[in-house]
């Protein structure tokens, strides 16, 4: 979706309508704040995977559930949520805490413990104390071994040490992730200096995206049905305008167009809003989290790259059909003469 172009229609008595628009505003708003960084990060991240881990970072438990469900729609391969996977089906990942490792008298008792109780499942988290002597002691167990975490550091140079330790111990095909306060940013400047990373785990970047933690959603009344009949709302104060009249998105190829509601699409043309809820009846089946993913993952893929980039991304375009602004011109015409 792209700036100025309207994602639900609600169509209500009015005081209906006026109820639901907080809570529309705010689900909707942050998980696509949400998904929007998680696109960022996992386009940066390449062909590796990038993991939800913002739960104890989140604005609430909800919040956390949520996030891992907008994160893996935006790209993220799982989350370290487990209500999350439960609730929608999502792969769950996650490591030892520190606390594991700091509940042992050594170390090596901790990672041989977990190895007996993950077995091919093990994640080892190896910076608890030394990240390089961590990754010997990976290395001196020996298979099963899935992986190695490591969370704080310069994680560079660090993992081009901790991978050379591990092939030569023979486990070449023991992965590496990396975690610890990364964003697209990082994860773009990490793969430039060689990384030898094969998964990020972003946890309070992602959650609270806190370099555009809010998105300029709104929710505007734009047709009535009142007793003298249709009537078309618009507000025109400065510099938040709305549109007037109930809307469609017609998406053709490198090009959005914003319509009437009632116009049809061209052959050439999908159209994006499609019922859900009719007099009360739900009357298309919710895909599964699974599927949404899919689709917004093509979706991606269809940008050129000039649109990816981190930034100043070019502009994706978005016009309005000569018939919406006919309809802005006329009500705005009516507004004036009413006025004067």
């Amino acid at each position: 979706m792209f700036s100025g172009e309207p994602l639900l229609t609600v169509r209500a008595p009015i005081i209906e309508a006026q109820l639901v628009e907080t809570y529309l505003l705010s689900t909707i708003g942050y998980q696509s704040m949400v998904a929007t960084k998680a696109s960022r990060m996992a386009y940066a991240a390449g062909n590796r995977d990038v993991i939800e881990f913002g739960t104890r970072r989140a604005f609430s438990p909800e919040a956390g559930v949520l996030a891992g469900r907008a994160g893996f729609i935006g790209g993220c391969r799982g989350t370290s949520n487990t209500l999350a996977g439960m609730r929608f089906g999502i792969p769950v990942f996650g490591t030892a805490a520190h606390s594991w490792v700091q509940s042992f008298p050594t170390e090596a008792e901790s990672f041989r413990v977990l190895q007996q109780l993950l077995q091919e499942g093990t994640v080892y988290l190896i910076d608890t104390y030394d990240t390089v002597e961590g990754a010997r002691q990976v290395a001196q167990l020996g298979r099963p071994a899935l992986g190695v975490r490591l969370d704080s550091g310069d994680l560079a140079t660090l993992s081009k040490d901790v991978r050379r330790i591990l092939n030569q111990a023979g486990l070449e095909d023991c992965k590496i992730l990396a975690t610890g306060n990364l964003n697209e940013y990082k994860i773009a400047q990490l793969l430039a200096d060689g990384a030898e990373v094969d998964s990020f785990g972003v946890g309070t970047d992602l959650v609270t995206s806190p370099d555009a933690p809010g998105l300029s959603m709104v929710y505007k009344l734009a047709e009535l049905d009142a007793a003298s009949g249709k009537r078309y709302t618009v507000k025109l104060s400065e510099e938040k305008e709305s549109l007037a009249g109930s809307k469609q998105v017609f998406r053709y190829d490198g090009l959005d167009v914003i319509g009437c509601s009632w116009e049809c699409a061209s052959q050439e043309a999908t159209a994006l809003m499609e019922p859900v809820i009719l007099d009360g009846e739900q009357v298309r089946p919710l895909p599964a989290v699974s599927k949404v993913r899919d689709y917004a993952m093509r979706q991606w893929k269809r940008l050129p790259p000039e649109y990816h980039h981190r930034e100043e991304p070019a502009a994706y375009p978005v016009q309005l059909s000569d018939e919406l602004q006919e309809l802005q011109r006329s009500v705005r015409e009516g507004l004036r003469a009413m006025q004067s």
